[in-house]
């Protein structure tokens, strides 16, 4: 199995296809860093993280932090897009053969549900 996933990678040119649009794809991610609910954005390659962080001078993600980050990833999968919630972080492992336009839609729909949430626990007077 692992040799057919090799051959497929390898003929399909999926290293180079990633090569290409991860750049964009981590341009995309860093653009969310401006929302406030957003400690840290970070990754690698088609690996991306975005860190809530409701008291950025706390040393470390609180409890209410990752509450926060399972509303966002609820808000998302009810979207179309599934983010692993990790503790305070939305982790995102896209398809290797994503497109920018797709880039740009997943990146959207985490966009917005971060948005969401912050006004929610701002209602809620907790942010």
């Amino acid at each position: 199995a692992a040799l057919a996933n090799i051959e497929v990678i390898e003929s399909k040119g999926l290293l180079a296809h990633v090569r290409e649009m991860a750049p964009y794809f981590q341009r995309q991610l860093r653009g969310l860093a401006e929302i406030p609910l957003v400690g840290d954005v970070r990754g690698i390659g088609f690996l991306g993280c975005v860190e809530c962080a409701t008291d950025p001078h706390a040393p470390a993600a609180t409890d209410f932090d990752k509450a926060v980050a399972l509303r966002i990833d609820r808000l998302c999968y009810e979207n179309g897009l599934i983010v692993r919630p990790i503790g305070s972080m939305c982790v995102l492992s896209p398809a290797l053969i994503m497109e920018k336009d797709e880039i740009d839609t997943m990146v959207s729909i985490l966009r917005d549900s971060i948005l969401q949430v912050q006004d929610e626990i701002r209602a809620e007077d907790r942010f």
